[in-house]
């Protein structure tokens, strides 16, 4: 999974502390209508139509992997903006999403970054738009 390159040793132990507080019996996963709490309590507000559509894909339930998912895919969302400064086309460049990539909080090796790149499904004209630099990330690993 894309995180353990793009979150620390530390902040997975982080986000494994908040995910237990909210898996009471300690069985590997927390009812899914605490999803916005425990979201919140990592810094990160879902919109109401994420809560439903996880509570809808999750048959009721949340595991510690589609926690980080959902963290992650917060994050990415959050530098994708962040990095396209002109927010008229709503799409980054080749260059733009190697930026975005360095900044994680986890050092990715220039190599890794051009195989994403790569992979990636740019539009003919080079650019990555938010869904496909979401699932770039979210799928690299």
């Amino acid at each position: 999974m894309a995180a353990n390159l793009l979150f620390s040793e530390d902040q997975i132990k982080e986000y494994k502390t908040k995910f237990d507080a909210f898996d009471r019996n300690s069985d590997g996963n927390f009812p899914t209508m605490f999803l916005g709490n425990a979201m919140k309590s990592v810094g990160h507000v879902l919109t109401a139509a994420e809560l439903e559509n996880s509570r809808r894909d999750r048959k009721g339930t949340t595991t510690f992997p589609q926690f980080l998912a959902m963290i992650l895919d917060k994050k990415c969302r959050k530098v994708f903006k962040a990095m396209d400064k002109d927010d008229k086309d709503k799409l980054l460049s080749a260059d733009e999403v190697r930026q975005a990539m360095l900044s994680f909080d986890r050092q990715i090796t220039e190599d890794k970054i051009k195989e994403m790149i790569e992979k990636a499904d740019f539009t003919n004209d080079g650019k990555c738009s938010l869904e496909e630099f979401v699932k770039m990330v979210m799928n690299f690993c």
